[in-house]
């Protein structure tokens, strides 16, 4: 798990076990019950994460325009 400051919240996983769904929707809803404010990205493997990082990067480059 990792957090970005601005409000983003990466998951790394690999291979999710069998109790990995139950763990997501807890998860998913401690963040809307609470009202935080995040994005919330599954990453699973190494193109996903590739992507991800073009992308953030791209969104942050944005806003410094």
């Amino acid at each position: 798990d990792f957090m970005i400051g601005n409000g983003i919240l990466l998951e790394i996983k690999g291979f999710p076990n069998d109790s990995w769904g139950v763990k997501k929707k807890m998860i998913l809803k401690h963040i809307i019950d609470n009202g935080y404010k995040y994005e919330f990205y599954e990453i699973k493997n190494t193109n996903q994460l590739v992507k991800f990082i073009e992308e953030y990067k791209n969104r942050e480059s944005c806003k410094e325009s």
